[in-house]
């Protein structure tokens, strides 16, 4: 059976090149599944490590246009043996009905129902973007009518695909990026609390959102005893450090370029912050919580409410309040031994659903049906 996923490129340190690669190396590990992944940008790089059982195919449109690309992409599949096509939701949907009908074709949605209004309103644009966001998201259900099947990452945005394409939608969430691993916890609290925030430096994930909160627990709640490092790439790197400089949290604060072995970082970790205005699943809390690590979140479409349950495995922060989110932080500085030791054990446990290979499991069923 050859499944073949779609996605623009692998280069990037993002949580969907991330899912895409460990997916498809465990699925490689099926005795009856063949792998491929089609890029289509001017890179052939990836960020994360690919099995040599995972063949990766590059068209790029260099010197020829994305029309050209994806004539030969078009080309290539509909003169393949191909079982099952996977699009991540990119440009590619829009060739979906050119693909033969003996293809099962699956529609994987890694952004939450509204992300292109949703963008729009990160990027502060005026009332037209937002508009043309709506009509984007027109754009979307139209071609997601074309797939046999549509996947999305939470409940919630599953029951919204399946309302307005009118076809059959399921939730399957993303599988963490590690191997449930148990977290070693020091009887002893550290003095200085680690913080940690994964993310792309840009307007979707907020941090100045996060900043404002740190200066709130710095310099309101009088509260030194922690620090923070931000590990992501993006062009918000030095608006960011100015505002660290400014707010003077330069000994609290530290940005730090991606890195592929993020779970390092985790390990030596006691809470992650997320600010995003809006995610599709958040691999990086499904990440945290496998290494034990509680979070605290504000509630944006979609994902974190799915993945805490607020006061038991971390805290969910509703309307974007960052003075709460400070508190919360607060809370988690002051926090007894006794009492991290259980956050942290609720927060590996909840992790287990999530685990590689229950989720990959899932996925290889759906692979078995589509073929009936």
């Amino acid at each position: 059976m050859k499944i073949i996923y779609l996605i623009h490129s692998l280069k990037n340190s993002g949580g969907m090149e991330r899912v895409i690669t460990v997916k498809a190396n465990l699925l490689a590990e099926y005795s009856d599944v063949n792998v491929e992944i089609i890029t289509y940008s001017d890179s052939k790089q990836s960020f994360y490590k690919i099995s040599e059982k995972v063949n990766v195919i590059n068209f790029s449109g260099v010197g020829t246009g994305r029309k050209k690309t994806f004539e030969d992409i078009i080309d290539y599949r509909n003169n393949s043996s191909v079982d099952v096509l996977i699009s991540t939701g990119g440009k590619d949907i829009a060739i979906s009905n050119k693909i033969n009908n003996n293809i099962y074709k699956i529609l994987e949605v890694h952004f939450c129902f509204k992300f292109p209004v949703l963008r729009e309103i990160s990027l502060k644009r005026n009332t037209l973007f937002v508009l043309i966001g709506y009509l984007k998201i027109l754009r979307n259900i139209y071609f997601a009518r074309k797939f046999n099947l549509v996947v999305a990452l939470t409940q919630r945005d599953a029951a919204l695909w399946k309302k307005y394409s009118r076809i059959n939608s399921l939730a399957l969430a993303n599988p963490s990026s590690f191997a449930i691993h148990e977290k070693e916890i020091d009887n002893t609290k550290s003095d200085i609390i680690q913080f940690i925030s994964v993310g792309r430096l840009n307007e979707q994930k907020d941090f100045n959102s996060l900043l404002l909160a740190c200066s709130d627990l710095k310099n309101t709640l009088k509260i030194d005893n922690w620090k923070l490092e931000i590990y992501g790439d993006g062009d918000l790197r030095e608006d960011l450090n100015n505002q660290i400089k400014a707010m003077k949290l330069y000994n609290h604060i530290t940005i730090k370029k991606a890195v592929s072995n993020i779970e390092d970082i985790y390990s030596k970790s006691d809470f992650l912050l997320m600010t995003s205005i809006y995610e599709g699943l958040p691999m990086v809390l499904i990440e945290a919580m496998t290494f034990g690590i509680p979070c605290i979140s504000f509630d944006c479409e979609s994902g974190p409410a799915e993945l805490i349950d607020n006061g038991f495995n971390g805290y969910l922060i509703k309307n974007r309040n960052v003075k709460q989110f400070s508190k919360m932080m607060a809370r988690c500085v002051a926090m007894e031994q006794k009492e991290y030791l259980q956050f942290s054990t609720n927060a590996f446990n909840c992790s287990r659903e999530y685990s590689q290979n229950l989720i990959v499991e899932q996925w290889h069923k759906i692979f078995l049906e589509s073929k009936r």
